[in-house]
């Protein structure tokens, strides 16, 4: 995956919860009914899906505690987020500055003498 996941990569690696809770349904069967408890059974099928469902569920919560854990800056505090975009932006102010400054300069000029 790249270091910078799309919005389609990060919404696929964070979506795990439909899946599970469309597999506890079939788990729990009708609401209206009694549980059937025969697929409570360890071997039943529908505890297989369940497994399944779970065990996709671990892996997508894997992916994304790795895609967190590889952003940059996830190991800063809010406050040195903060400063840092603090710095970066006085530093945008300042080349903006000195840009118009050279700009300026007579070099830059298109003025017809």
């Amino acid at each position: 995956m790249s270091s910078n996941p799309t919005s389609d990569e990060l919404q696929a690696a964070f979506d795990f919860l439909p899946s599970l809770i469309a597999a506890l349904h079939k788990l729990s069967g009708d609401p209206t009914r009694a549980i059937n408890l025969d697929a409570l059974r360890p071997d039943s099928a529908e505890m297989g899906e369940f497994r399944t469902a779970i065990e996709a569920a671990k892996l997508k919560v894997v992916a994304a505690q790795q895609m967190v854990a590889a952003m940059p800056g996830i190991e800063l505090t809010q406050q040195q987020q903060d400063a840092q975009l603090r710095e970066c932006e006085r530093e945008l102010q300042e080349k903006r500055e000195q840009l118009d400054k050279y700009r300026k300069l007579p070099i830059f000029s298109h003025s017809n003498s």
